[in-house]
C-alpha cells in the first residue's frame, strides 16, 4: 500500500506508514491493487531465480561438453624425423623405419639359492626331488 502523504510502499497488512506514521486507508480497490502488485513481484522474483538456475545449468553443461571434447581428442604429438637424424649414430630408413645403434647391456650371473643350514648337497637334492615329485 502506498502512503498518500510520503509515497512510501508499505505491506498490505500495515495500518500505518512505516516511514512517516500516517494512517493508511484500506479501501477495497486499493487493497486489491496492492495484493496484485505483491503477487506479481513475487512471481517475477521466482521467474528470475529459475532463469538464473537454468543459465547456470547451461553454462555447466557447456563447460563439461568442452572438457569432454578436449579430453577425447587430445593425442600425443609425434616427433619428426629431423629429431632422429640429428642424433649421432642413428640412421633413418624410409619414412617409418629408424635404425638405432646396438648397445650391449651386461647381464648379471645367476646366483644359486643358499642351502638350508646343516644340510649337505645330497639332502638338498633330495628335498628338491621331493618337492618336484620325483623319488
Amino acid at each position: 500500500m502506498q502512503c498518500p502523504k510520503c509515497g512510501n510502499d508499505n505491506p498490505v497488512q500495515m495500518l500505518f506508514c512505516m516511514k512517516c506514521g500516517h494512517e493508511l486507508s484500506h479501501e477495497l480497490h486499493e487493497v486489491r491493487s496492492a495484493v496484485r502488485k505483491e503477487v506479481i513481484t513475487e512471481e517475477n522474483e521466482k521467474l528470475e531465480r529459475r532463469l538464473r538456475e537454468l543459465l547456470l545449468l547451461c553454462i555447466f553443461v557447456l563447460i563439461a561438453a568442452l572438457a569432454a571434447r578436449s579430453y577425447g581428442t587430445s593425442q600425443p604429438k609425434r616427433l619428426s624425423h629431423s629429431v632422429f637424424t640429428k642424433a649421432p649414430g642413428i640412421e633413418v630408413k624410409g619414412s617409418d623405419q629408424i635404425e638405432l645403434p646396438s648397445v650391449e647391456v651386461p647381464i648379471p650371473e645367476a646366483k644359486r639359492p643358499p642351502r638350508p643350514k646343516g644340510a649337505s648337497e645330497s639332502s638338498a637334492i633330495r628335498l628338491l626331488k621331493k618337492k618336484i615329485g620325483k623319488d
